[in-house]
């Protein structure tokens, strides 16, 4: 249902990639927001797995919609990824 809504309503797909989660995970459980630790190769390994599962999954898999736009953030700054998504915008409601 959401990737319906997302497809009607014009959505971008964004992927920040499993090594930015991984990351976030690492940053959450090193202490920076909670008490437990745990290194960042086994976070990344976790974040990888999940998206492994998601995305082979049998029902629903997680995928990206065949008329989605992607957005590769891996080697972007906050402000090039907003140049690019207002570049974008601008184009589809353009036409």
């Amino acid at each position: 249902m959401a990737k319906d809504l997302a497809r009607e309503i014009g959505y971008i797909y964004i992927d920040s990639g499993a090594m930015y989660r991984a990351v976030t995970l690492y940053s959450l459980q090193k202490g920076f927001f909670t008490e437990r630790g745990a290194s960042y190769e086994k976070i990344l390994e976790n974040v990888e797995e999940r998206d492994r599962i998601d995305q082979t999954r049998e029902v629903s898999p997680l995928r990206q919609a065949d008329d989605a736009i992607l957005l590769d953030n891996s080697h972007m700054s906050i402000a090039e990824q907003k140049k690019w998504l207002t570049e974008k915008f601008q184009a589809a409601i353009n036409g």
